[in-house]
């Protein structure tokens, strides 16, 4: 009886102590926890979920609940009309949210709740643990908590400042200094290729920063506490707005653009004195000289601006719970949304020193945090004060409008959009949507990934779309680098339920996948021809369906018609040929007097446009499939069909290498070429057409679409990238993925973005028909036509890219570039891939084989020459 006691009192004691030392489980949640919920990008799910388990641990009694709010990430300056809709959709999802580099309008909207009588009845917060540029003096509404910053840092060119004899920027630099400095750089000295003095980033109009800085300088300041509202048409702003024009000019200032021009390529090839430090490349290899980095100028220029920021509904029924989520989320070292750009840091001065970025030892950057912040009010005046100067830049330059004619103007503009900035009466009540359902004993989640980090927006927005209507699966969501940066297909299918990517498995690899061909058998919702069956074969594996797709890029080419007119040549045919094809870039190909003008490049690699090749000469570059794949390299078809394609190449493009092997030198700007109008023909692959014709991608008015030739047989998947959803065979929960593949393929705001929908019944709505651009919709009826003929008599063989390491493959085609001979070369290729793959099937590892096979040059995978 004793015992039973003692024991009984034990498991309370445990009970109790488990209680306290662990968050409880969604389904185990206490009836009196009070649920708040916060709003964020569904891609950014897994990056708050940690700190979302560890407050529940902290605070058992609030239950913190993610909701995917894609508005959050949609808040951008400049779309003035969107802001308060999108600002009250936030607020009425969640009782708190992440705001994204939000515009300065957004910090004061009374749609969220002041912050200020929460802060200050907590006696745990101290803003001064802030930055002094986070945070803003005053007593006033505080309506955002500042969670990052995005420091305003200009990287400079240090060998080319020595070379012109400018002194190096220092940190208490003034706008004099600066105006001298890129005056000098922007100088051209006899036989010099033109230098820019400072560049724009891809948000910042930087002639109108230093038009206010030089304002500064001169005394006028719009922001001072005893300044009248701010007078544009004023004599002193007229002198300073004919400086700045002629710095622009002179190129020492950038000139105002509509859109951001990508300044990568000037400040690779080291003709930039300055840009900011968002605007540097992120892709590609490193800058070939030593960098530099330096603050703005101070005056009329602000303190960092917010990175990332969070709020609290006005409409939330729980504010002190909300506050202690916000508090304890705004000490946590949460990342900035995507890659960390240069100058992105935490807005905690006791978080820096744990931040990865080089920033925490830079003096520029210190220098900059050091400035004092701008109270919001004045963020929404100095906005409204740039945007009209912008403007009056742009007449003046632009148009030739006088400069005191548009000031006149800009002025005008400015009062009509209301400067002053005040907090407004509270709105009518705000009523905010109940908490999405709790995982519970009933609900199933599944962990999904994309590969597809450049459509942020895409995945969580159809995921939001999916979960409201099926509230029981709950997702959580996390973008990947794909198979190549995230590890193999195998490697993303032991960590995830199910998952989209480019690209096909390899064959070692299908035990991973989940045999899909008994769900789709089963599924009386989701007939088996609705799938384009070219799609799908790819995807089979010794009678497994391993994947199924949801869009294709398809290759399409675009041309410049003007260059057509010019050389008299008819645009393409639907029934062009490859010996039409051959002959236009021939003819297109000439050295002109002031620039050569090509007839065909391309973006993607030589791999990619090769099976186009090798499919109309009826040659096949393996032999066998799965376990007995082989190169078929020196098969004399296959040979004959390289030839013909490195013919092009060396005669008709400006490479002269593989792309794999570019070195810095080699590097061609491909969209450059196109935009000044010296290429004929251009190879892309198709997002329904839309992207490959998009003026900020290639700037040119005369651009056309068109496909590639096809043959006398159905195009081969094999030339075209194909993204299809995969199913882990791990997974506890199949029918979860399986109904989160089916809503996916079936959503055309989605798959019309990834590119043509893979099943036939999406791809000929009238939902896809409105989204295609008409050139896109005509390139698919032509590819569904030529996807009817038969196929091309099978040979046992798969596509080249089967094989997964094309190494020496590369460098065969780069030699014979060089001037090698073709059938040493490919043969050369053949056996070392051959024996690669024949280690490969010993149960190796691929950086092995390629060191066993050869040990002085085992390229990517090794540590030899590439």
């Amino acid at each position: 009886m004793f015992s039973r006691q003692l024991g009984l009192l034990l498991l309370i004691l445990i009970v109790l102590t488990s209680a306290c030392a662990a968050a409880p489980a969604p389904d185990r949640v206490p009836a009196t926890a009070t649920v708040v919920t916060f709003g964020a990008p569904e891609d950014q799910r897994a990056v708050y979920q940690p700190f979302i388990d560890a407050f529940q641990q902290e605070n058992p009694a609030i239950q913190v609940q993610f909701v995917a709010v894609a508005a959050t990430a949609q808040l951008r300056p400049g779309a003035s009309d969107q802001l308060a809709p999108t600002i009250d959709a936030i607020a009425s999802a969640a009782d708190t949210a992440v705001l994204q580099s939000p515009p300065p309008a957004a910090l004061v909207s009374p749609t969220w709740q002041d912050l200020a009588p929460l802060l200050a009845a907590d006696p745990g917060f101290d803003p001064g643990v802030y930055h002094p540029a986070a945070w803003s003096p005053g007593s006033g509404a505080r309506r955002v908590l500042p969670l990052r910053l995005q420091v305003p840092l200009l990287r400079y060119h240090q060998e080319l400042w020595v070379a012109r004899g400018v002194s190096a920027p220092q940190p208490d630099w003034s706008w004099s200094d600066l105006f001298v400095a890129t005056a000098q750089l922007a100088q051209q000295p006899a036989g010099d290729d033109p230098v820019a003095g400072l560049l724009n980033g891809p948000a910042d109009q930087h002639a109108v920063t230093a038009l206010l800085g030089d304002l500064a300088a001169e005394g006028v300041d719009f922001l001072a506490a005893e300044a009248a509202p701010p007078r544009l048409d004023q004599p002193a702003v007229a002198a300073a707005l004919e400086r700045t024009v002629q710095r622009v000019v002179a190129g020492a200032l950038p000139a105002p653009v509509e859109r951001y021009v990508d300044g990568s390529p000037v400040i690779r090839s080291g003709q930039a004195g300055l840009w900011p430090a968002e605007a540097e490349p992120a892709d590609g290899p490193a800058l070939a000289f030593p960098i530099g980095s330096v603050p703005f100028p101070a005056g009329a220029v602000p303190a960092p601006t917010l990175g990332s920021g969070l709020v609290m509904s006005r409409g939330t029924a729980q504010p002190e719970a909300a506050w202690r989520w916000l508090a304890f989320l705004s000490r946590q070292p949460v990342p900035a949304r995507g890659a960390t750009p240069l100058n992105s840091v935490p807005a905690r001065a006791d978080l820096l020193a744990g931040d990865a970025s080089w920033l925490q030892r830079d003096p520029a950057l210190q220098a900059a945090l050091a400035r004092p912040a701008l109270d919001p009010a004045a963020q929404v005046t100095l906005a409204q004060v740039q945007a009209a100067l912008e403007t009056a830049l742009r007449a003046v330059l632009a148009d030739e409008q006088p400069v005191r004619e548009a000031l006149h103007a800009a002025q005008s503009n400015l009062e009509a959009a209301g400067v002053a900035v005040t907090d407004a009466a509270t709105p009518s009540p705000l009523l905010l949507a109940s908490p999405p359902p709790v995982a519970g004993a009933a609900a199933v989640t599944i962990t999904f990934e994309s590969t597809f980090s450049n459509l942020p927006e895409r995945f969580p927005a159809a995921i939001e779309r999916f979960h409201q209507d099926h509230p029981t699966i709950q997702t959580t969501f996390q973008f990947i680098t794909g198979p190549s940066g995230g590890g193999t297909f195998r490697d993303v299918a032991e960590r995830s339920d199910c998952f989209v990517s480019f690209g096909i498995p390899d064959p070692a690899d299908q035990a991973a996948f989940l045999d899909l061909q008994p769900l789709l058998d089963a599924d009386t919702t989701l007939p088996h021809q609705d799938f384009v069956p070219s799609l799908v074969e790819p995807l089979r594996r010794t009678g497994r369906l391993l994947g199924l797709p949801l869009a294709v890029r398809l290759p399409v080419l675009g041309y410049d018609q003007a260059l057509f007119d010019a050389a008299g040549l008819a645009y393409p045919q639907a029934n062009w040929t490859m010996d039409d094809f051959v002959r236009v870039t021939t003819s297109l190909t000439q050295e002109a007097s002031d620039a050569q003008t090509y007839g065909f490049v391309y973006r993607t690699s030589e791999t990619d446009i090769l099976p186009w090749f090798l499919d109309h000469a009826g040659a096949y570059p393996t032999r066998g499939q799965d376990t007995t794949l082989q190169p078929n390299f020196t098969d004399p078809q296959v040979q004959m069909a390289i030839r013909s394609f490195l013919n092009i190449v060396k005669w008709t493009s400006p490479f002269e290498h593989v792309s794999a092997f570019w070195q810095e030198a080699d590097w061609v700007q491909v969209d450059q070429v196109i935009a000044e109008g010296r290429a004929g023909m251009w190879w892309d692959m198709g997002d329904v057409g839309v992207w490959s014709l998009n003026p900020a991608q290639h700037r040119s008015a005369t651009a056309a679409l068109t496909i590639p030739p096809l043959g006398a047989h159905a195009p081969s998947i094999w030339g075209s990238q194909l993204i299809s959803f995969y199913i882990s065979a791990q997974t506890l929960a199949p029918d979860a993925c399986w109904t989160l593949l089916k809503a996916m393929s079936a959503d055309v705001l989605l798959v019309g973005q990834l590119g043509t929908p893979a099943r036939v019944t999406v791809a000929d709505s009238e939902a896809f028909e409105v989204q295609a651009s008409p050139s896109s919709r005509e390139i698919f009826r032509r590819y569904r036509t030529a996807f009817e003929l038969p196929p091309a008599p099978a040979n046992g063989g798969a596509s080249l890219n089967a094989i997964p390491y094309l190494y020496w493959f590369e460098q065969a085609l780069d030699r014979v570039l060089q001037g090698q001979d073709l059938e040493a070369e490919l043969a050369l290729a053949q056996d070392r891939t051959s024996a690669f793959l024949d280690c490969l099937r010993q149960g190796s590892d691929q950086a092995t084989c390629a060191r066993q096979v050869v040990p002085d040059d085992p390229g990517r995978l090794g540590t030899g020459s590439n």
